[in-house]
């Protein structure tokens, strides 16, 4: 496996299931071996975060005519294009057209693809990676797996945790080993005992619950994400803003939590400063806290606009 990862350069991961610790875990562990390689890291992690927070696709303006057209042709101009279109009747009106913006959907054409979860392929298409002619590494613990990758690491009723540390034991860091210490069942003692002599730090399964929840309550507008959450543990939130900011790159991000209270990060300096002069808040390194007053997620994205 190791040497799957060192030879490519594009690297995509996705998880079958969005609220699996075990699947997380080990999907967090291959997003920081790829950047410790400075690998380009594409990732499928729940349906709010984008594949890749830097990568921008431009929107598509698409013109659709309900009647037959014998002739296109346009004049573009520094700012603007004009469209023209010849339809092959005179009998045509307005309401015979339709315009809207589309946004393409993500389709990412990857060196490597590592399915974490995943039973058949047909549910890896779901991904949005191209994974034709796409070398994949299939990370699974069912025996309903259909062994679909060109490398398979199966091990029936296991966690994936277990079964990616079997395959990178001889470089995995205190670091890794702590994630991987999230994502282990308790019965795998020998793999805890292993992790822990790694420098692994136990009793984080809190941490990587919360995280999962404030990331499937993400949303994106205005070039900044937002995260509103209850009953949020403020101790999980250090970790929580470390794998957001440093594992997925994202560059601004507001978290809510606990109803009023909220804290941020942003690396642009105009959604900075529109922080803390609407709510007086005190920055510290890009970042710090504020109370969101009596404004809804809606009217605080308009203040950040």
């Amino acid at each position: 496996m190791i040497e799957y990862l060192n030879k490519s350069q594009t690297i995509g991961i996705a998880i079958a299931d969005y609220e699996n610790i075990d699947f997380l875990t080990t999907a967090l562990v291959l997003i920081l071996l790829a950047k410790k390689q400075n690998k380009q890291t594409f990732f499928k992690l729940n349906n709010n975060l984008p594949i890749n927070p830097n990568l921008e696709t431009s929107p598509q303006i698409v013109l659709n005519v309900r009647k037959p057209v014998s002739d296109v042709f346009y004049e573009k101009t520094e700012n603007s294009i004009k469209l023209f279109l010849t339809p092959e009747s005179k009998n045509i009106s307005l309401d015979d057209l339709f315009c809207e913006i589309i946004n393409p959907k993500e389709n990412i054409k990857c060196d490597l693809v590592i399915a974490i979860g995943f039973k058949t392929l047909k549910e890896l298409e779901s991904s949005s990676f191209d994974i034709n002619k796409t070398t994949i590494i299939n990370i699974a613990n069912s025996h309903l797996n259909r062994r679909f990758g060109k490398v398979n690491l199966i091990e029936n009723g296991a966690s994936v945790s277990k079964v990616l540390f079997n395959n990178i034991e001889d470089i995995v860091d205190k670091n890794i080993a702590t994630l991987l210490l999230m994502g282990v069942k308790e019965g795998e003692i020998g793999t805890i005992q292993k992790l822990i002599e790694k420098g692994g730090e136990r009793n984080n399964e809190k941490k990587i619950q919360d995280l999962i929840f404030v990331l499937n309550k993400m949303e994106f507008n205005q070039n900044t994400y937002i995260s509103e959450v209850s009953n949020l543990d403020e101790a999980s939130i250090p970790f929580i803003l470390k794998i957001i900011k440093d594992y997925f790159s994202i560059k601004n991000l507001v978290l809510i939590f606990n109803q009023n209270s909220s804290i941020f990060y942003a690396e642009e300096e105009e959604i900075l400063n529109k922080i803390k002069t609407h709510f007086n808040a005190q920055v510290k390194n890009k970042g710090g806290m504020f109370k969101k007053e009596n404004l809804t997620k809606k009217e605080l994205l308009n203040v950040l606009k």
